[in-house]
């Protein structure tokens, strides 16, 4: 596995073998929220677009976003790929440390593994070309109502149509990719992050509702695209009967 330039130019698969709670994410169905729609698309986007920008794919292109959990794949052919978002172990069929934030080129054949994070709680993994995947409203992240789900699980093949040109890893956005090394770093957090919460017209339905601000809460596994959920004590809802 190397770092440096390729030229693929021949589809390439990938198939899924060990995944729970991973899917396909975009920036998102963009204008539709008057029909009702919501946007969705990736949670954290600067690790989105990173990942993009790492392998030389243009805006919009589909990622995969693993949450909370680990995710592995097998490549029927050469590829591109980088791992951004929350601190994980990846590895190469089974040996050696590959890092996260740079694009990592491996061979035909390879088994990629991705463990569950260690330090955050989103991981983003794009692979070089177009994962040929459903779209509908221009995205590929879910619409459950309407039947589109988007989660990849094992056994799945996602052909991956190759990029029109070869791969020159300085042609990368230079800002971001300059910025990449400290923003990798800013997952090894020292404390809780802080949320910003605006406060809504049912505030005045609960007791002490100043908790909410002071208690610290643990985003737990049954969070995804439509909202995060959090483990912690709620505010004591005000009993009016």
């Amino acid at each position: 596995m190397t770092t440096a330039q390729t030229s693929q130019t021949t589809m390439t698969t990938l198939t899924v073998t060990d995944a729970f709670g991973v899917c396909f994410q975009d920036f998102g169905r963009i204008g539709f929220e008057r029909y009702g729609i919501a946007r969705n698309g990736a949670a954290d986007l600067f690790s989105y677009r990173a990942a993009n920008i790492l392998v030389g794919n243009p805006a919009g292109a589909p990622v995969f976003e693993a949450i909370g959990n680990g995710f592995e794949f097998r490549l029927d052919g050469e590829a591109v790929f980088s791992v951004t978002g929350a601190e994980a172990t990846v590895t190469v069929d089974g040996c050696g440390l590959v890092p996260q934030w740079q694009p990592i080129r491996v061979p035909a054949g390879s088994r990629v593994a991705i463990s569950a994070p260690q330090r955050g709680y989103r991981t983003y993994v794009a692979l070089r070309g177009d994962l040929e995947v459903p779209r509908m409203f221009g995205s590929v992240s879910e619409i459950s109502f309407w039947g589109q789900t988007s989660f990849a699980t094992p056994g799945m093949a996602v052909p991956i149509r190759p990029a029109d040109e070869p791969f020159h890893p300085e042609r990368a956005d230079g800002d971001l990719l300059a910025s990449l090394g400290d923003v990798a770093q800013n997952w090894l957090l020292e404390a809780a992050p802080a949320l910003l919460v605006v406060p809504g017209p049912q505030e005045r339905m609960f007791d002490h509702i100043e908790h909410l601000y002071t208690e610290q809460y643990r985003m737990n596994a049954h969070s995804e695209s439509i909202g995060s959920r959090f483990t912690g004590r709620p505010p004591a809802r005000i009993d009016r009967t």
